[in-house]
């Protein structure tokens, strides 16, 4: 799951309006964002591989500090003291959101992944492997980006234009990644997800704009 994640912010932010959308954006990857720094720093291990399942060409080894279950709790906290530092009349209805809608990642993410996402402090891995049928895994990251974009642009809590035109743009990154080369080198994967995810919540911040 990718830009999926995304569906699930826009969601919240059609359910719960006065959320600040690039704390959503945020909160929604940052379980990724930390998988881009450990990763990065060879702190969890991945490898990059079009055998690991038919989908996603990355079959992960050891990602507990970004993706196991006390992790997503952790982060989920984090999001919201984030969010409190920075909006300072923030309420706590919408710290709860933007907590929830980080810990979402988690089980999102345990439908799609192949029985890597670690939980008891990595004793035990977990992961549905919807990953595993190609078809159904595209159809659900394009149901979940475009239900979040429904729901958003019906409920008025955004310029209705602004959710259409960055809907496609989701789709079309989403389609592109399921259909481009695996990168050659892990340092190019998490600095194109990094790139990924600023410019997500750049797009936040413009969207909230009025």
């Amino acid at each position: 799951m990718f830009m999926g994640h995304y569906g699930a912010a826009f969601a919240a932010k059609a359910i719960w309006p006065e959320t600040p959308l690039p704390a959503l954006m945020l909160s929604t990857q940052i379980m990724d964002i930390a998988f881009c720094a450990f990763v990065g720093t060879k702190i969890e291990k991945i490898e990059i591989t079009t055998e690991a399942n038919p989908t996603v060409p990355i079959k992960s080894h050891f990602i507990p500090y970004s993706h196991g279950f006390e992790a997503a709790i952790v982060l989920s906290g984090l999001s919201a003291l984030l969010a409190a530092s920075v909006y300072g009349d923030i309420s706590a209805g919408a710290l709860w959101v933007i907590a929830l809608v980080c810990m979402s990642h988690w089980f999102i993410d345990a439908i799609v992944h192949t029985g890597d996402l670690p939980i008891g402090f990595n004793r035990y891995k977990v992961g549905f492997g919807l990953w595993n049928n190609r078809p159904a895994a595209i159809g659900l990251e394009m149901v979940v980006i475009a239900g979040g974009v429904i729901l958003l642009a019906a409920s008025g809590a955004i310029t209705p234009w602004k959710v259409w035109v960055i809907g496609a743009l989701m789709f079309a990154l989403q389609v592109y990644t399921f259909n481009a080369k695996p990168p050659d080198t892990i340092a190019r994967l998490v600095t194109s997800m990094m790139a990924v995810f600023l410019l997500m919540i750049g797009i936040g911040v413009w969207m909230d704009a009025p």
